[in-house]
């Protein structure tokens, strides 16, 4: 039996791909016109950053340069020759950075006296080491009056530096520790006064070392500042060690793991001596 249809199947047409329209919409033209507008300002934009790359990296360049520059002129204040008649010399100068806040001098005063000078100026870069060419003139302990000269005794030069730098009213490296020392040849003697640096290390001869303990605070933070001095007499063969914290710090940090709060507990100050001292300025 065949079922009699009661409506006509409609067969779609195949539609006419010919007619389309071949060219984009107006809507398509704008994204292109934006992609476009967009590239352009991305190459102007990496343009622009590759200029100021090349500006920031003279800028470097030459920022590097005065460093070094710097560094070269805070070294030439350094002292020079430190051959002295019947004393030696040595010393150990390697600021972390170009430039450095610790600065030290060796001056001969007259025929019979020698002046020492070692500060740490607080902070680090360029506004410590400036300081520290401050502290180089500060030192002096020497005081000339017409034709005649006096020594200084060290707690009046720390006196003066104190005084000096309270005067300045820096913002910044506001605090010094600071150490001056006068050796006397004819009687084999060095008086020193500290504020605030580190003891200074006694080194003799079949015996142990020992620290040189003398009161002084930071230089810079009190008017009323009180600096003790000390003399200790040298015999022949003696060894005494100035350092800054930077030392200190190393020694500390290498001995980290025997929990100790001072270089004195290290066994590296236990084996100090002469032939020991000479080892780290090699």
């Amino acid at each position: 039996m065949v079922p009699t249809l009661k409506q006509p199947i409609v067969v779609p047409s195949t539609p006419d791909f010919t007619k389309l329209d071949k060219q984009p919409t107006t809507d398509h033209k704008a994204d292109v016109l934006a992609l476009l507008a967009l590239v352009s300002k991305l190459q102007n934009e990496i343009h622009d950053l590759k200029e100021q790359q090349e500006q920031l990296s003279e800028n470097y360049q030459y920022l590097d340069e005065q460093i070094r520059l710097a560094s070269q002129v805070q070294r030439d204040l350094l002292p020079g020759s430190t051959d002295f008649q019947n004393i030696d010399f040595h010393t150990l100068y390697k600021p972390i950075d170009c430039v450095s806040g610790d600065i030290y001098d060796i001056t001969r005063l007259d025929e019979t006296h020698l002046g020492i000078s070692l500060a740490d100026a607080s902070g680090h870069g360029m506004p410590a080491a400036l300081l520290s060419v401050f502290l180089k003139r500060s030192f002096a302990g020497k005081e000339i009056s017409g034709d005649s000269y006096r020594i200084l005794d060290p707690t009046e030069v720390l006196y003066k530096v104190n005084r000096e730098l309270l005067e300045t009213n820096l913002k910044q490296c506001q605090y010094v520790t600071g150490l001056h020392a006068v050796y006397y040849e004819p009687a084999r003697t060095l008086t020193f006064a500290r504020g605030g640096m580190c003891y200074p290390i006694l080194i003799r001869k079949n015996e142990p070392a020992k620290q040189l303990r003398s009161e002084g605070p930071i230089i810079g933070a009190l008017e009323e500042s009180s600096f003790e001095s000390m003399t200790v007499y040298m015999e022949p063969g003696d060894s005494i060690l100035f350092y800054t914290d930077g030392l200190e710090a190393l020694l500390l940090e290498r001995f980290s793991h025997s929990q100790i709060d001072s270089i004195v507990e290290t066994s590296w100050f236990a084996r100090l001596g002469d032939n020991q001292l000479k080892k780290i300025f090699r």
